[in-house]
């Protein structure tokens, strides 16, 4: 798998799927000189027997970067980062497929490694982002919870990591009709500060009709 990651990493990008990522980039965020982030979506996460969390990368990527051929220049959409171009992008998200940690746990779950693919999905990046999370309709880790699961996590930090200290929040909602009745706080962030959680009440009152969720889905 190393010298797969290591084809993945050298791997020509055809100029032709630049192209058509760099005008859909334009035609869904408005200019090519946005900050996204090619977030990896493969068909090994995410799922109850193997949720697969933090095995794989995210990158930013700024389209107008892929004009231009220094790659140790800075980003156009932020100076105080390197070239942070389409192909780059692609290909660090692709190879992490293969990385060390994301092969020895497919293995230890015994998912079939040629079975495992990667996709891409494309969302803005916030540079100053206060809060980050992820969210479920129900416990991957219990069946039978009935609340919402939401894990979050200060600033850009990892909801998922290999740290030990970096413990996220731990938040169960409870819904009727769509919309949230009662909050359980289960337990803090290891980062935030004492007693200051890192999504507010009104905050996770807001989640379910942002993401138009509700009981019968």
């Amino acid at each position: 798998y190393e010298y797969t990651r290591q084809r993945v990493e050298a791997a020509p990008v055809p100029p032709t799927l630049v192209q058509q990522l760099s005008a859909r980039i334009v035609q869904v965020f408005g200019a090519a000189d946005v900050r996204v982030r090619f977030r990896s979506s493969s068909n090994v996460e995410d799922g109850l027997e193997f949720s697969g969390a933090g095995l794989y990368d995210s990158q930013t990527v700024c389209a107008t970067d892929s004009k231009n051929p220094d790659a140790t220049g800075p980003s156009a959409c932020d100076p105080t980062q390197k070239n942070r171009s389409i192909e780059r992008g692609l290909r660090k998200v692709w190879a992490s497929l293969y990385s060390d940690k994301a092969w020895q746990e497919r293995d230890w779950y015994q998912v079939p490694q040629d079975a495992a693919s990667m996709a891409i999905l494309v969302t803005l990046g916030f540079p100053d982002e206060l809060a980050n999370g992820v969210a479920f309709t129900g416990d991957p880790a219990d069946p039978l919870e009935t609340r919402y699961l939401v894990n979050a996590q200060v600033g850009d930090e990892a909801v998922v990591s290999n740290d030990a200290s970096h413990v996220p929040e731990k938040d169960l909602l409870q819904l009727v009709d769509g919309k949230v009745v009662a909050i359980s706080r289960a337990r803090s962030s290891s980062l935030a500060v004492p007693g200051v959680p890192v999504l507010t009440d009104a905050q996770l009152v807001e989640l379910p009709r942002l993401g138009d969720v509700g009981e019968d889905r």
